[in-house]
């Protein structure tokens, strides 16, 4: 709802030539965006050698939140801006492999570590990881908001190796929260993208015993 708002808020003034009256003085008058609005995106992949990244050394604040740095110093939007308070899950990062919520971990903890966005889940041939295609897959995405968080949550889950059960999986992404696909589709994605590392994983832990055995 806040969403819907807050981009009605930015629809366009409509103003009739003839009479001068607005057209779209409220919200009953709001035209809900299509995929005919959204512009076109192009991803540029940057390569060097600095250890630092392609993005450099970044001054910041003591008290800046990971999620600013993100966002606003290193343009990774993937890392949405929801609750602030740590309730959502929008703004979901790995931070050395586990799942965190970047509005409340400060960018000054993260020295040495290795943060991941779903932008760095892009392989350079564009192929989707396991758990983005089991989202397209299973219909899992509807407004999008929370779709970045979701992958990053079971994108941890399914980095174990590890089989869960439908109330496990539940349980394991309960720290995102969704007001679009009432979840069954979710669990459904993030169900089929568990089974399908973990069959990778057993088999490739099978191949290893064979070869030791031979």
């Amino acid at each position: 709802m806040a969403q819907g708002i807050g981009a009605a808020l930015y629809e366009e003034q409509l103003i009739d030539p003839a009479t001068g009256r607005l057209l779209n003085p409220n919200l009953l008058d709001y035209k809900i965006p299509t995929a005919m609005d959204a512009p076109d995106l192009k991803c540029l992949f940057v390569e060097t050698d600095d250890p630092s990244g392609p993005y450099g050394n970044k001054a910041l604040g003591e008290r800046e939140m990971l999620l600013d740095t993100l966002r606003d110093r290193l343009g990774l939007t993937s890392v949405k801006r929801g609750c602030e308070v740590g309730e959502c899950g929008a703004c979901t990062v790995l931070l050395d492999g586990v799942a965190i919520d970047s509005c409340l971990y400060l960018t000054v903890w993260c020295e040495g570590a290795t943060i991941v966005t779903t932008e760095g889940l892009l392989a350079r041939d564009g192929t989707l990881t396991p758990v983005q295609q089991a989202l397209v897959d299973e219909a899992a995405v509807q407004c999008g908001f929370c779709t970045p968080g979701i992958i990053m949550s079971a994108t941890e889950i399914v980095g174990s190796g590890k089989r869960y059960t439908r109330d496990e999986i539940r349980k394991l992404i309960s720290g995102n929260l969704c007001r679009c696909t009432g979840y069954q589709n979710i669990v459904n994605a993030v169900e089929r993208a568990v089974n399908e590392c973990a069959d990778i994983a057993e088999r490739t832990l099978a191949a290893h015993a064979d070869d030791d055995a031979a």
